[in-house]
């Protein structure tokens, strides 16, 4: 697995077989769902949405789209809708709902697939994949995110200390880097607390903070290590 800003990318190896399967589970939020969707697009698309939130009691709720391209076509798709398979539906919309997907591996045990991601739509998500991952170059992409992953942890530098303390330093700074996130699609589009689309121009816009204490500490960590993301945070 590996990712970019807005989209993942996976590498799946199978046994040798006429049908290997891969489900691609739309409304399986860890804080459930209110309603999802899933529909098969040709024979190497599917796209979908899951709605959520109410984290910690709250109102609040979201909508992320994805659209996942596959690098060869699959042998045959399903749908589902809570605990009900249709082999001939090529879509489905419910609160929890999923595809089902075969490939043939008796030649090829690979399958490449890369998903975009997106708070606006699924085209936006398609959007997002064609911006930031439009090849297929796993390794390529691996190669950058380390890179990138490598960059931000060495803007700090300790010194002393053993190797496992140093480990359970750079854990840390890597895990009060995952938070905010980016939540504008690369093309600037978002959905503000109005449900309406907005346009961020010149600046990314951020999603999930924790405000639990964390502007003790997190902020003040982060304008110095990433000036030009906390002030889009800001």
């Amino acid at each position: 697995l590996t990712a970019t800003a807005r989209t993942g990318a996976g590498v799946f190896a199978y046994p040798k077989g006429a049908e290997a399967g891969l489900l691609i589970v739309a409304g399986g939020s860890a804080t459930g769902n209110s309603a999802s969707s899933v529909r098969v697009v040709g024979d190497r698309e599917v796209e979908g949405s899951a709605t959520s939130g109410a984290f910690c009691d709250s109102k609040s709720t979201y909508t992320v789209y994805f659209a996942a391209a596959f690098e060869r076509p699959f042998k045959s798709s399903a749908t589902w809708r809570e605990v009900v398979l249709s082999r001939d539906a090529r879509a489905a919309e419910g609160r929890h709902t999923g595809a089902y997907l075969t490939f043939d591996t008796s030649r090829r045990q690979a399958v490449r697939v890369k998903v975009g991601l997106s708070f606006v739509s699924a085209e936006g998500a398609r959007k997002n994949l064609l911006a930031e991952n439009p090849d297929w170059d796993f390794e390529g992409v691996r190669r950058k995110a380390r890179a990138v992953w490598n960059d931000w942890l060495g803007r700090e530098r300790v010194e002393g200390g053993t190797h496992e303390q140093k480990r359970v330093f750079y854990t840390a700074l890597y895990h009060s880097l995952i938070a905010p996130n980016v939540f504008s699609d690369a093309d600037g589009r978002y959905v503000g607390f109005d449900r309406k689309v907005h346009e961020a121009r010149g600046y990314t816009h951020y999603a999930n903070f924790s405000d639990w204490d964390t502007y003790r500490t997190v902020v003040q960590l982060h304008a110095p290590l990433a000036p030009r993301e906390t002030s889009d945070m800001m």
